[in-house]
């Protein structure tokens, strides 16, 4: 392996991604924002921040009287916290029961006091009491007025009708207080990330790949961009409060504006680095040693020579060659690279110097993929929860779905055609074999793990970034771990691992490290 694989290598700091998955004003004007572990509140009181066992939150609403709801999506549960954020009583569990829940990503109260829980891993919004207590459900998956594809935020609007967005159908849908389709707003929109209701009865929308948040009539006609357009960089979630405040966090430039009725700009302050913020999501390196990459935060490719010089392709769009939002990415023996265009729902393959060769269209919310030694293609098609085998022209061989509660992630392929996948949903690291039968599952609970690189046949190595420990494993289970020593905040060490010439590297933004095991006692980190 020529040596400059090894060297410390540097880039350039690119525009943080979203820092808070939500956020909304309390009764008390207060701007309340969920991060991914605790809730900051904001305004003219002292501001203050509540913790709970929260584990990849991502809907907060408030009642009268200051507690928090809150869909704590990786636990599949609603909890709801009070003021000083203390556990005051929760509901749901994973599962597909009227009374539980997968994967929860949106929650408020109505006009009423009923909760309104997007219920994103069944593709479907069920209803609750004020209790906890299941009422009723509506929606499936698909394209239809009342079916959905991965809803995420809900909030409330007039008269006790509520607002599902819906980002897979690319709008935000409203339906009355028994369930019933209304409305959709969907015109002039390239995306939408989050959505608001104003007290006027128009509707705020987060536009972020046209750069713009639009504003639709209660009608749900397009009247024209808040602020102007391409004012935002990514504006990816916002929230309007009782008396027409707004709030819109511009990912692109960690961001929070709050504007007043009047448009004036009540508050407005900067956004502390994220753990997503300017971090690689995937890494690969190809034969040559040059490490290809891709981010949290923008629709490029980086490629890291021999030389430590960089480069990149792509950009923003739907055309060959362009992305909206690239996320896995791989290389096989001939050089070409493969990334999974996840928005735009496709493959696309490049040679080695970013020129465009091929694309491979079909898939559902195609988010990470491997390549094999024979050169098929491993997809964790996470829309439809399976893996997808496809060979290098993009003719499916097989789908793999081994078990009920099953999204992929990160995934990876030895030479033998064994699959090593981290299942985002059970938490856990999961290994199949060449046919998709599963061989073992190791939990992961409490952890968070984000990367995963075939080594040697039957060994993988998992990487966990809450505690920066790389974890050995084989068919018999966990087999020797280490604790990495990386520098900074515990949010700035996200990275992930490349296996090259029997060597195992962690890759992030700031550098590239070798990592060496202990053999042949288990270090404990």
């Amino acid at each position: 392996m020529n040596r400059h694989f090894f060297l410390i290598l540097s880039f350039i700091a690119l525009p943080l991604f979203a820092q808070y998955n939500a956020m909304c004003f309390n009764g008390k004007g207060a701007l309340c924002l969920l991060s991914r572990e605790s809730i900051e509140v904001k305004g003219a009181e002292k501001a203050f921040t509540v913790s709970e066992d929260l584990f990849r939150p991502f809907g907060l609403d408030t009642l009268a009287d200051g507690s928090f709801l809150v869909a704590d999506s990786g636990n599949s549960t609603i909890k709801i916290l009070n003021y000083s954020g203390q556990l005051l009583s929760s509901f749901g569990g994973k599962g597909n029961t009227d009374s539980s829940l997968l994967r929860p990503l949106g929650v408020c109260f109505d006009g009423t006091g009923r909760i309104i829980v997007s219920d994103t891993g069944n593709n479907c919004v069920k209803v609750f009491d004020k209790d906890g207590a299941f009422l009723f459900k509506f929606g499936k998956r698909g394209y239809g007025d009342s079916e959905f594809l991965n809803p995420f935020h809900v909030f409330k609007g007039r008269d006790n009708a509520f607002f599902v967005v819906d980002p897979g159908n690319i709008c935000v849908k409203k339906f009355s207080a028994s369930g019933k389709f209304l409305l959709k707003f969907k015109e002039h929109l390239l995306s939408v990330s989050d959505a608001a209701a104003h007290p006027d009865g128009s509707v705020y929308i987060c536009d972020y790949l046209d750069r713009s948040v639009k504003i639709f009539s209660a009608e749900g006609n397009f009247k024209g961009f808040y602020r102007d357009r391409f004012y935002y960089t990514k504006p990816t979630i916002i929230a309007i409060s009782a008396e027409g405040y707004v709030a819109v966090e511009d990912s692109g430039t960690g961001t929070i504006e709050v504007l007043s009725p009047e448009n004036k700009v009540a508050q407005k302050f900067e956004t502390s680095s994220n753990y997503r913020g300017g971090k690689v999501y995937a890494a690969c390196a190809d034969r040559n040693g040059t490490i290809f990459s891709t981010s949290f935060q923008d629709d490029y490719v980086s490629c890291l020579g021999l030389t430590g010089s960089g480069s990149s392709f792509g950009g923003n769009g739907t055309a060959p060659g362009l992305f909206r939002e690239p996320r896995g990415i791989g290389t096989d023996s001939k050089g070409r690279v493969f990334v999974s265009d996840s928005f735009n729902g496709r493959i696309e393959q490049f040679d080695n110097n970013g020129k465009f060769l091929a694309e491979f269209n079909g898939y559902d919310w195609p988010l990470q993929l491997a390549v094999g030694q024979d050169d098929s293609v491993y997809v964790s098609e996470t829309g439809r929860n399976l893996i997808r085998k496809t060979d290098s022209s993009g003719k499916t061989l097989m789908e793999i779905k081994p078990g009920e509660y099953f999204n992929p992630g990160p995934i990876a392929v030895d030479a033998a055609g064994t699959i090593g996948v981290i299942n985002t949903l059970n938490k856990n690291f999961v290994m199949l074999d060449p046919a998709g039968k599963a061989l073992m599952s190791f939990s992961f609970e409490n952890k968070w793990p984000v990367s995963v690189t075939a080594g040697e046949t039957g060994t993988f190595y998992v990487f966990d970034a809450l505690g920066s420990v790389v974890y050995m494993m084989n068919k018999t289970g966990l087999s020797s771990q280490i604790k990495l020593e990386l520098s900074g905040s515990r949010r700035a060490k996200y990275g992930v691992l490349i296996y090259k010439e029997g060597k195992l590297f962690f890759f992030n933004s700031k550098q590239l490290l070798e990592v060496i095991f202990p053999t042949p006692a288990l270090k404990q980190p």
